[in-house]
């Protein structure tokens, strides 16, 4: 997915939560990076670069990865 700097859904490969939606998500500071949530799927993500001189508009490329199931 997709989220904006205030971490609203703004584009999601399933089509869930699109401008409805905020995600929670844990960036500790970090550009890039993962992290597991407490029900173990686990979080990757990584902040949009911008162009030359502009910063961009602080958007995250995010995504969600369920456990394997036996």
């Amino acid at each position: 997915m997709i989220v904006n700097a205030s971490h609203r859904v703004i584009a999601s490969s399933d089509d869930k939560g699109v401008l409805d939606e905020q995600f929670r998500l844990n960036t500790d500071g970090r550009s890039a990076g993962f992290y597991q949530m407490s029900d173990e799927r686990t979080v990757s993500f990584a902040a949009t670069l911008g162009y030359e001189s502009y910063r961009g508009l602080g958007w995250y490329g995010v995504i969600v990865q369920s456990p394997a199931t036996a």
